[in-house]
């Protein structure tokens, strides 16, 4: 079985000053972020990895980080970064803080609560990156059955393993197309 290891970390304020310290993969992104916000979510997944000694291992193909031995996806949404590693298979990993949502995007992802919306919505952005199409696409696309823990492509059923659980004021989903465990949780 695959073994997953999670990575949650505080985001960090970016100061233009930690801009020199930088590889030039993490460079070229805060340079391309188009705020504070996400130049400060850029630089704590930085952190995060060089913290966990892969910086040399990490590139972006696309947008899709990659690691040249293993897999890893991450996600960054209100106070908090999580990244997942996973050494034998790919996977996707989202995480949504459980705020309120406009009436028409619950309507058309056929929600009628806030709880069911982020539930969906992080197994709709997990599958995104695992399989590397958009949420737009997915959105029209993708059919999920919560209680059977189930994805739909296309009315096809797609053979996924999902872990999803709340965490704080959150709702976090990992998913791989082979079956894992989630072997270590690091609180850095």
């Amino acid at each position: 079985m695959n073994e997953v290891k999670l990575y949650f970390k505080k985001i960090i304020p970016f100061l233009e000053g930690y801009y020199w310290d930088l590889n030039p993969v993490f460079k070229a992104r805060i340079d391309s972020a188009k705020d504070l916000r996400r130049k400060s979510e850029v630089y704590t997944a930085y952190v995060v990895l060089k913290k966990l000694g892969l910086l040399k291992d990490f590139r972006y193909n696309g947008h899709i980080p990659t690691l040249t031995k293993g897999f890893i996806s991450y996600t960054h949404d209100g106070e908090y970064l999580v990244m997942a590693l996973c050494s034998n298979e790919s996977i996707g990993i989202d995480l949504s803080k459980i705020v309120k949502v406009d009436r028409k995007l619950l309507k058309q992802t056929g929600c009628k609560d806030l709880d069911t919306f982020h539930k969906k919505w992080t197994i709709y952005e997990s599958f995104s990156k695992l399989s590397g199409l958009g949420t737009d696409v997915l959105l029209n696309n993708l059919e999920i059955d919560l209680e059977k823990k189930e994805v739909y492509y296309l009315s096809h059923k797609v053979e996924i393993y999902l872990h999803q659980e709340k965490f704080e004021d959150y709702y976090l989903a990992i998913m791989s197309m082979k079956e894992f465990e989630i072997k270590e949780r690091n609180f850095l």
